[in-house]
């Protein structure tokens, strides 16, 4: 049998950490975000290929960076995510029960600041659902590391240099937030600026992330 994973999500660190505990003692794997991760899973951000879910809960602050909880969720919805509606929870201080968002989710909502009873209560509910002998969608064999950097960057066949954020990183590539249109295969030089760093990467996928800006998956040469 298997443990029970959760997914965190909230860019308060030690309000993320207590959360964490509670999980952690009651039994969780748990992985835990101070920025939103779409997927932390896989890359593809077209469509959920896996059989599985990736998670047994997934909790998510509202007020985040770059991407709020309401946002994080609908993009997992669009994506196919595996993971029940009613297994997933959006936790805030400024938004209500009543917003049709929460309504068109289907996801439990917490009210900052919440008690953990609220939360036991749900999760002795929810447990009762969950098959443990149905194995979760195995983590990535390679580490993936937060980052919170400006990365400068020039698109292939172009001279100007501009500036994106890198949201994390790997050994292999970077996911990086920036403000120029691009397409899977599309060639990036990376901190061009700056001697004998550059990299050059490749484009694996991109998607939009509001307000005029993008999200991309970016694999070295």
């Amino acid at each position: 049998m298997r443990k029970r994973r959760v997914i965190l999500y909230d860019d308060e660190i030690n309000v993320l950490n207590v959360i964490k505990d509670y999980f952690t003692l009651r039994g969780y794997e748990t992985l835990a975000y101070q920025r939103p991760v779409v997927c932390p899973f896989h890359d593809s951000e077209e469509h959920c290929t896996a059989a599985t879910p990736c998670a047994d809960i997934v909790m998510t602050d509202f007020n985040m960076p770059f991407m709020n909880g309401i946002e994080l969720l609908k993009a997992q919805s669009r994506r196919g995510c595996k993971v029940p509606a009613e297994n997933r929870a959006l936790m805030s201080g400024y938004i209500e029960k009543t917003s049709r968002d929460l309504a068109d989710l289907r996801c439990v909502f917490f009210k900052k600041p919440f008690s953990f009873r609220e939360i036991s209560r749900w999760l002795d509910e929810r447990e009762k659902t969950m098959d443990l002998s149905r194995q979760l969608t195995s983590m990535r064999k390679e580490a993936r590391f937060e980052s919170n950097e400006e990365i400068t960057y020039v698109m292939a066949h172009q001279e100007k240099v501009q500036t994106g954020l890198a949201v994390n990183t790997s050994l292999s590539g970077i996911c990086l937030k920036f403000s120029t249109p691009a397409e899977p295969g599309q060639t990036v030089i990376l901190r061009p600026d700056v001697p004998k760093t550059s990299r050059t990467a490749s484009i694996r996928w991109v998607r939009p992330a509001g307000d005029g800006f993008y999200m991309a998956g970016l694999q070295y040469a």
